[in-house]
């Protein structure tokens, strides 16, 4: 005859088994929807999950989405994450957002401009520039001052799709004293490569570098080293990668200003 205890132990064993029968029925199921789940929609809900490296996963895997529908879902998890996620997952956003190229995202991008990590207010800067959109010119304007972003700021100004653009890097260009943002703006011009951006940059190939921050200098090169420039003052070092694109953005030019002149001579 079977004993009270083992009777206990019999429905337990029971219990056990049902019990984990379930579960592996209940994830089987969940499985299987997640198979069948789209991805945007698959990726948008990852998205929201609790561990920072799955968010980051997720938000890049929905920058990947490349049809208007899967983009119009992605967006807005995009934008959240840029306004509140971890610095991480707001890194990723704003680089993600720059590669959507999506004009409703101008709004939210310049709202965190000014984003107190730097590297996500670098990548906001560089999302604003692949976008385009000329509502970014006045706030990268901004971003043009001394000891700032103006680096970023003037190479993204030069992305923009208005003739704006060019005058702002031009002014920056003959105002400023900042040895970076004069590197962007050089850059920038130099991608412009109109009549008036070539003509700006023949000007500063030809004026001395006169009145540079001195200890902003100092930081950049405690070796003192420079390399000549234009006029009669040295350039500083970290103007010799952008003068030789300059020079060849010139030289193309004129090359095609003297074939055009041959053209018009035959």
């Amino acid at each position: 005859m079977i004993s009270a205890k083992t009777r206990q132990i019999f429905a337990l064993a029971l219990l056990v088994v049902a019990t984990l029968t379930l579960a592996f029925a209940v994830r089987g199921r969940r499985g299987r929807e997640v198979q069948s789940m789209p991805p945007e929609r698959f990726w948008t809900n990852k998205a929201d999950s609790g561990d920072v490296a799955a968010q980051c996963v997720a938000i890049r895997k929905i920058g990947a989405f490349t049809r208007p529908e899967q983009r119009s879902r992605g967006l807005p998890v995009l934008v959240k994450k840029l306004n509140h996620g971890h610095v991480a997952a707001r890194i990723a956003a704003a680089e993600m957002l720059g590669r959507y190229r999506d004009p409703r995202a101008v709004d939210p991008l310049i709202r965190a401009i000014q984003d107190e990590n730097p590297q996500v207010a670098t990548n906001v800067i560089g999302a604003l520039g692949e976008i385009g959109d000329p509502r970014a010119l006045q706030p990268l304007k901004a971003l043009l001052v001394p000891r700032g972003r103006g680096f970023a700021a003037a190479r993204a100004i030069a992305r923009l799709n208005t003739p704006q653009a060019e005058d702002v890097l031009i002014e920056a260009l003959t105002t400023t004293r900042d040895p970076w943002i004069i590197r962007g703006a050089l850059r920038g011009l130099a991608r412009c490569g109109t009549d008036k951006a070539v003509k700006a940059l023949q000007a500063f190939l030809d004026t001395p570098c006169q009145g540079l921050d001195p200890e902003l200098l100092a930081a950049l090169f405690p070796d003192g080293t420079l390399v000549p420039g234009g006029g009669q003052e040295p350039t500083p070092r970290v103007f010799r990668e952008p003068c030789r694109r300059v020079m060849a953005v010139i030289k193309a030019r004129l090359k095609q200003k003297g074939g055009a002149s041959d053209d018009a001579k035959g």
